[in-house]
């Protein structure tokens, strides 16, 4: 599906307080009111006060992808099959998209989620741009935690039960992999051989804008971004599917769903609405964007529309939001030096109580700097 089916939603049926419109102190009360049992979705609109496009506003990246390839619709050029007939002129302007991602700064949204990370069930983010890694976040990964229900840091896994005391709970989120890059993340490479993944190098970025393949440093083959396309043949090495079983049991809990930053525009983003909503068909959803159109073209995509007491919107930046909701800009997820000696005395517990596993990859104990 590349389009959106749209039915007519006349502005003149557009009553703000009957079609669920909230003010951001509503939202705020709701969200302490359900804190632990949120789920956020993030979109484009999130980094754009980073410097970065989003995909469908004018000058966007579909507006700039139709004008320099000459093609009739920017978003052909994000597809699996653009890739595979043109797939030097693809990454070359894949390139050009990590490095503008480079050369970007997490803004407060960023951080404002990453300290959210402790008090929400997860955030799924449709951005590939990287730059909720850089801020801190810690990534969901379906190799080494495909349950989310261990602790991972800096390539340790601890189960939950060993950290437990509130001293514990002060450094480490409780649930590791609470954000999930739903469509992988541009500054990465994937080899669909081997499923080698690893990081992409600004040299292997330069060779890509340069029009020169770039190879895998385990079995010699070609690579690629880990972003995901339409139609994606490799789209289970990017997100494998066992996603759906991770956010299925995220929604058995949740009491709240935000999309943030999302103008579903595209059908990839109003699928994911209608499929949570199948899987939840009761849960209070809200979305918040500056633009009211994200509500109505959302409502346009639905063939049944929920009301306001299941979906509401709230129009606000999401910058504004997040410090509403959190206040600071820095994130708190990281491991103070005092606790160093006290993360290694957990490890080598489990390591010992395990028969030397140091958890259910079996990775040895690795030192912290």
């Amino acid at each position: 599906m590349t389009g959106l089916e749209r039915k007519a939603y006349p502005k003149r049926a557009r009553n703000r307080r009957k079609d669920g419109f909230m003010a951001l102190d509503e939202l705020k009360a709701l969200y302490e009111k359900s804190r632990g049992k949120v789920i956020v979705f993030t979109g484009a609109g999130i980094s754009v006060s980073s410097g970065l496009s989003a995909f469908s506003s004018k000058g966007g990246l579909y507006d700039r992808a139709r004008k320099k390839f000459k093609v009739k619709d920017g978003m052909t050029l994000f597809s699996d099959r653009f890739y595979r007939k043109q797939t030097k002129e693809a990454l070359q302007f894949f390139a050009e998209l990590s490095l503008q991602a480079r050369s970007a700064s997490p803004t407060s949204t960023h951080f404002s989620l990453v300290d959210l990370e402790a008090s929400i069930l997860r955030h799924v983010t449709l951005n590939v741009d990287g730059l909720l890694l850089r801020a801190g976040a810690n990534i969901w990964d379906p190799v080494k935690n495909p349950s989310g229900k261990y602790l991972y840091w800096s390539s340790l896994m601890i189960p939950l039960e060993l950290v437990g005391q509130p001293e514990d709970e002060m450094c480490f989120d409780p649930h590791p992999g609470k954000t999930i890059e739903f469509h992988g993340n541009l500054q990465n490479t994937l080899c669909v051989s081997c499923g080698d993944i690893q990081t992409l190098s600004l040299l292997d970025t330069t060779k890509l804008k340069a029009g020169k393949e770039i190879f895998c440093s385990q079995c010699s083959n070609s690579l690629r971004p880990k972003m995901m396309l339409y139609d994606d043949h490799d789209g289970e090495l990017i997100t494998p599917s066992q996603v759906w079983d991770v956010l299925k049991a995220d929604l058995l809990e949740a009491q709240l769903v935000l999309w943030v930053g999302i103008s579903f525009e595209q059908s990839a983003s109003v699928s994911y609405y209608r499929r949570v909503l199948r899987l939840a068909p009761a849960l209070k959803m809200v979305v918040v964007n500056p633009s009211d159109e994200a509500i109505w073209n959302l409502k346009s995509a639905l063939s049944e529309i929920p009301g306001p007491e299941r979906l509401s919107s709230v129009l606000e930046e999401s910058d504004r939001f997040f410090k509403a909701l959190v206040g600071g800009t820095e994130p708190h997820n990281h491991v103070p030096p005092h606790m160093h000696k006290r993360l290694r005395r957990v490890v080598a517990s489990h390591s010992s109580s395990s028969d030397g596993s140091s958890g259910p990859g079996g990775r040895e104990e690795q030192k912290l700097n």
